[in-house]
């Protein structure tokens, strides 16, 4: 367990924080993008967000009290990753390729394709 005291443990507090607002920030990015094309499925992303989202808060909570690096780090490395790589891979690409068919494909100069890429 680590320490308050302990070099770093001020550090993970930050990184996490930092996480959770960047993702939300992205989540949000991609939800208004989404909600412009008229998505269909943009409630069912948003709710997959939510639950991420839910999700990373939990484990935050946990590492705050219990200070367990092993389990922070064990969900993201492993959970939250292979979240994203599945969410990236189905539900972003999904919601993309319809905002490219709605939107006449690549060559649309009025199209800002960014919030697909992750920043």
């Amino acid at each position: 367990m680590f320490e308050e005291s302990e070099p770093g443990f001020e550090r993970i507090n930050v990184a996490l924080e930092q996480l959770a607002e960047h993702l939300s920030r992205q989540f949000s990015q991609e939800e208004r993008a989404m909600k412009l094309a008229a998505y269909p499925d943009l409630l069912q992303h948003r709710r997959q967000h939510q639950r991420a989202l839910e999700q990373l808060a939990w484990y935050i909570g946990r590492w705050k009290s219990r200070r367990n690096i092993w389990e922070i780090q064990d969900f993201i490395k492993q959970s939250l990753l292979a979240w994203f790589l599945n969410h990236a891979y189905t539900s972003d690409k999904a919601a993309a390729l319809f905002t490219l068919e709605q939107k006449g494909g690549l060559n649309d100069p009025h199209t800002d394709y960014s919030w697909f890429v992750w920043q």
